[in-house]
């Protein structure tokens, strides 16, 4: 009984690890179509900026 579940087992981690991920890959493989926020943008433009000028002038 012993050898039958650790065969059990064996074989649920190998559904797990192996299965699953490749059958999800498949199904939820579907080019998307990409989504631009302009306002996001700005922001993430702007703080890049605020950074990069704080990080060459550090205060004394």
């Amino acid at each position: 009984m012993a050898f039958t579940v650790g065969y059990a087992l064996l074989g649920a981690l190998a559904v797990a690890l192996l299965l699953i991920p490749g059958l999800a890959y498949v199904i939820y493989h579907k080019p998307q179509k990409i989504y631009h926020n302009k306002w996001l943008e700005k922001i993430s433009n702007a703080y890049g900026k605020r950074i990069d000028k704080i990080m060459h002038t550090p205060k004394k």
